[in-house]
This record gives structure tokens, sequence and C-alpha cells, in this order.
């Protein structure tokens, strides 16, 4: 199945099987956030959490729910985060 999705995707030049989760991400029309705020902010995050400022970190995340991204911890590298559909 994925070689008949490979053959595809090369007839019609989508590049799909390229595709990583970044290029996933969805932006909604009424989203009032732009990536770049979305990586400082859970940089920030980042810092408080290795600090230990545990009411910092989640009072971050709080923001970034108000302003409709989901967080989804568990990667010990990076986190990945989506916008709130």
């Amino acid at each position: 199945r994925l070689a008949a999705v490979g053959a595809i995707d090369r007839v019609l030049g989508l590049d799909l099987l390229t595709l990583g989760r970044a290029d996933l991400r969805a932006r909604p029309a009424s989203a009032t956030i732009d990536e770049a705020e979305i990586e400082r902010l859970l940089g920030l995050r980042e810092r408080a959490r290795a600090d230990k400022n545990f009411p910092a970190a989640d009072a971050i995340r709080d923001e970034l729910t108000a302003a409709g991204v989901e967080i989804m911890d568990g990667n010990a590298l990076c986190w990945e985060w989506r916008l709130d559909l």
C-alpha cells in the first residue's frame, strides 16, 4: 500500500511522503498567535521547568492553551504542539 501511495504521490508531485509534523500544522483563521511566539513561549516554559518553577511553566501552558495551542508533553528532546482546531 505504501508503495502504491508513493507511486501516486510521485505522479501527482505532492511530496506527501516527505512531510513532517511541522508541515502538517494547520493555522485556523481565528488563531491569535504565530509560530515564532509559540516557540518563544515554549522556550520560556522549558527553562521554567528546568528551574523547577512549575507555577510559571503552568502559567505559560495556560497562556498557550488560551491562544488555541495544544501542547503535547512527553518528548524529552522537545515538545510537540499544534493549534487547537
